[in-house]
């Protein structure tokens, strides 16, 4: 005789235990699953934490629109429930959804309240950290709490520890840090971050601090070892899967080479990415692709080339 299945927390648990081991494909076809049984046994709280995960996998692979209904029934379901650890905890993955799919202004009321309500509960280190990781890429470096809030979540961090959730706060800082200006700051901290994700053989997004890495390079004119960093950030990127990761690698490349005046390989490279953008179905690369095409056209006079680009670039862009 067939098992029977165990208990559908079970189920729901046995997918997050196995997530770094399954195609987020896969694991959203699973949760999806346990979802809709759930839902037909009336068991709410299985309800929501599957539509928490399945926002979570959709934020992984960067389909931002398509990650908010799930959260905002997560959130609901958590509130019914009277859940305010796990309610808040959904409205910061929410309020990365809105930043990513056009609607900041709403991540911004929403995301520090959350963070700062979470800091008073009785929530594991860990988890706070990365619940504070999700909401500082949410609020944007320009916003006028992610300071406050980015050392809120370093100071959680223990001396002499790299906690997994530690290697995004210490890139957050690296990249804030560059957008001061403060570029020797900028590069300890990525340095912290890059050793941090290889602790964690976390190497595609170690590839993304190695992009960081080199915009600092670039600032400093230094062209080729920018090249040097992008495209071995590329090469970890593509052994791992990433797309996302990988196209903005090869943005990279392009912009360093239209700086170094090879407009040629600039437009390959930003070609390429938008087909493999385009592929893939996801809008928010084809269009600052879009519109840095359009920009290498506009530097090498081809006017006629660029306008066409630009005029898709701003119709969708959100």
């Amino acid at each position: 005789l067939a098992q029977a299945l165990p208990p559908l927390a079970a189920r729901l648990q046995e997918v997050r235990d196995g997530l770094e081991h399954r195609p987020p494909d896969d694991a959203l076809a699973l949760v999806t699953a346990i979802r809709a049984d759930a839902e037909a046994a009336g068991e709410d709280a299985v309800v929501a934490g599957a539509a928490r995960l399945i926002g979570a996998l959709q934020l992984r692979q960067e389909r931002f629109s398509a990650a908010r209904p799930a959260l905002e029934q997560a959130m609901a379901l958590y509130a019914r429930l009277g859940d305010r650890r796990n309610e808040l905890e959904a409205q910061v993955l929410l309020g990365r959804a809105l930043t990513y799919s056009g609607d900041q202004a709403r991540a911004r009321e929403i995301v520090p309240a959350a963070l700062r309500e979470l800091r008073t509960m009785d929530v594991p280190r860990d988890a706070l950290l990365a619940t504070f990781s999700q909401g500082l890429f949410a609020l944007g470096i320009d916003h006028d709490d992610h300071a406050e809030l980015l050392a809120a979540a370093l100071a959680l961090i223990p001396e002499g520890e790299q906690p997994r959730a530690a290697c995004s706060l210490w890139q957050t800082e690296g990249d804030m840090l560059f957008h001061r200006a403060d570029c020797v700051r900028a590069h300890e901290s990525l340095t912290r971050a890059f050793s941090c994700y290889q602790a964690h053989q976390e190497r595609s997004l170690a590839g993304r601090v190695l992009v960081s890495l080199g915009r600092v390079q670039r600032a400093h004119g230094q062209l080729h070892t920018a090249l040097e960093y992008y495209t071995r950030a590329a090469a970890m990127q593509v052994a791992e899967g990433d797309v996302p990761s990988w196209l903005q690698s090869l943005n990279a490349q392009a912009v360093t080479y239209d700086r170094l005046g090879q407009q040629e390989k600039a437009e390959a490279l930003y070609r390429q990415a938008i087909a493999i953008a385009a592929r893939d179905r996801l809008e928010r690369y084809i269009v600052f692709l879009q519109g840095n095409l359009a920009g290498s056209l506009l530097g090498a006079g081809r006017y006629a080339e660029a306008l066409p680009v630009l005029e898709a670039t701003v119709a969708a862009e959100k």
